[in-house]
C-alpha cells in the first residue's frame, strides 16, 4: 500500500500542495522512481515503440484492429490507453507521430483512416496527371473526390500530421483564394514583362479573366491584404490609371508651355493622341466639366487664353 501511495504521488505531482511537496522533500522523497526502475521502463517503452512504428509503417497509423493476431502487443496497447494519463509529454508525442488511435471501444478509426488514403491515392493519381492538386469543386469525372478535397480544407485542424504532410507534397492549396491570386499576379508579371506597364486593359482580348482581376484589386484598394498591396506597388501596379495618365499628360503640356509660353501644339502623326487630349482638356475647361483642382492646373498655364 505504501509503494502505491508513493507511485500516486510521483503521478499527481503538478496537484499536490506546495507544503506537501516540501515535507516529502525533507525526508528525502524520490520523485523520479529508482534509476534502475526508470532504465527498464524506458527499455520496455522503447521496444514498446519500436513495434508500433512497424506497424505504422505498413498501413499509416496504429489502431486495436489492426493487432487481433498479437495478443501480447494488444494488451500492451489496452494498457497504455488506459493509462494514458501517466505517460509523459514525450512519450505521447510519440505515439501521436504514428498516428496513435486511443479509442479502444470505437474501432472505426482504422477503417476511416483506410478511406482517407483510399480517396489520397486518386488525388496523387491527379497530381501527377495535372501536375496540380487543385480539384474544381465541379470536377465531374470524381465528384466524391472534389467534395473531398474541399473538406480537407474545412477540417484541416483535424488532421494528423502525416496527412498534412501527405497533402503537402501535393503542393495541396490549403487556401484556394491566395493560389488564385498568386496565378493572376504571374500573368500581370508576364504582361508587365511584354507591355512595360500593369494597366491592362478590362476586356483584354488576351486574357479576359486577367483584366476583370487587375480591375478588381483597384476596387480592393482599402481592403486589401497588407502583402499583396505591397507586391502590386512593387511591381509599379497603377490603382488609378486614368488619373495618373491625365497628370502625366499635364505634365508634358506644361513643359512645353514653360517652353514656348502657350499651349497650342501643332498637330503631326507623331504627337496625333496627345494634341487630341489637349484638345479634349480644352473642350472641357471651356464646358466646366472638369474637377476644380484640374481646372485650377490648366488655369497656371493659362489654357484658357488658347483659341
Amino acid at each position: 500500500q505504501l509503494s502505491a501511495w508513493a507511485r500516486k504521488q510521483r503521478r499527481i505531482k503538478d496537484k499536490i500542495s506546495e507544503e506537501n511537496i516540501k515535507r516529502l522533500n525533507e525526508i528525502g522523497f524520490t520523485w523520479e522512481g529508482t534509476r534502475s526502475k526508470k532504465k527498464k521502463i524506458d527499455l520496455n517503452w522503447d521496444k514498446f515503440v519500436a513495434k508500433l512504428q512497424k506497424i505504422h509503417k505498413k498501413n499509416g497509423y496504429v489502431d486495436i484492429k489492426l493487432l487481433k493476431e498479437n495478443d501480447s502487443l494488444l494488451a500492451q496497447v489496452k494498457q497504455t490507453i488506459k493509462k494514458k494519463n501517466d505517460l509523459s509529454p514525450a512519450q505521447l508525442e510519440a505515439l501521436d507521430a504514428l498516428n496513435f488511435s486511443w479509442e479502444e471501444k470505437k474501432q472505426n478509426i482504422g477503417k476511416n483512416i483506410y478511406k482517407w488514403q483510399e480517396i489520397y491515392f486518386r488525388l496523387e493519381n491527379f497530381y501527377n496527371e495535372h501536375g496540380h492538386s487543385d480539384v474544381p469543386a465541379r470536377y465531374m469525372e470524381d465528384k466524391s473526390l472534389a467534395n473531398w478535397v474541399v473538406r480537407q480544407r474545412l477540417i484541416k485542424n483535424r488532421l494528423s500530421k502525416m496527412q498534412i504532410n501527405l497533402l503537402d507534397k501535393l503542393n495541396f492549396t490549403w487556401s484556394p483564394k491566395a493560389s488564385k491570386w498568386e496565378e493572376r499576379y504571374a500573368e500581370l508579371v508576364a504582361y508587365k514583362k511584354k507591355h512595360k506597364n500593369c494597366d491592362v486593359p478590362i476586356q483584354y482580348a488576351e486574357n479576359k479573366q486577367l483584366g476583370r482581376w487587375v480591375n478588381k484589386q483597384r476596387v480592393k484598394y482599402d481592403t486589401m491584404d497588407t502583402n499583396q498591396f505591397k507586391r502590386l506597388e512593387q511591381l509599379g501596379f497603377s490603382w488609378n490609371p486614368y488619373e495618373e495618365a491625365w497628370n502625366k499628360n499635364f505634365e508634358k503640356l506644361k513643359a512645353f508651355y514653360d517652353k514656348n509660353g502657350h499651349t497650342k501644339i501643332h498637330r503631326t502623326k507623331k504627337n496625333a493622341d496627345f494634341t487630341d487630349w489637349v484638345i479634349q482638356q480644352r473642350y472641357n475647361f471651356k464646358k466646366g466639366k472638369m474637377r476644380k483642382e484640374r481646372i485650377a492646373k490648366l488655369k497656371s498655364i493659362a489654357i484658357d487664353s488658347t483659341s
